[in-house]
């Protein structure tokens, strides 16, 4: 559920890749880097950084006047998408409970293992 209407077909594929060649990333995380947003473990960190903003004069929304230390912070931050360990109570998912997305670059034909196609519930 939630990927199709109820009624509509799918399909679902099922490959083999090597690890080698697969990027695993935290998917709800993933919105902190689309959104220039910090990952922060706590509560306290997340309002240090409100504190940096407002001693430079720049609101929160005010990306582009971020100082190159605010950009390194935020940035530096992402690196924590990669870490399927990575788990706090106030930034992310035990990795049980992660909604892990997987890329890679190219997907042969010899990778596919099954096709399943399937009305959506």
């Amino acid at each position: 559920t939630g990927f199709l209407k109820k009624g509509a077909r799918g399909v679902r594929i099922e490959i083999s890749k090597k690890e080698n060649e697969v990027l695993l990333s935290d998917f709800s995380l993933w919105h902190s880097v689309l959104n220039y947003w910090q990952i922060t473990d706590s509560e306290k960190e997340d309002e240090d950084f409100d504190r940096m903003l407002k001693l430079n004069n720049i609101k929160f929304v005010d990306k582009g006047k971020y100082t190159p230390e605010l950009k390194q912070k935020v940035e530096e931050s992402w690196d924590k998408i990669f870490d399927m360990n990575y788990s706090t109570e106030y930034a992310a998912r035990p990795f049980d409970k992660k909604y892990i997305q997987a890329t890679f670059w190219k997907l042969s034909i010899d990778e596919v293992r099954k096709v399943e196609v399937f009305t959506a519930r």
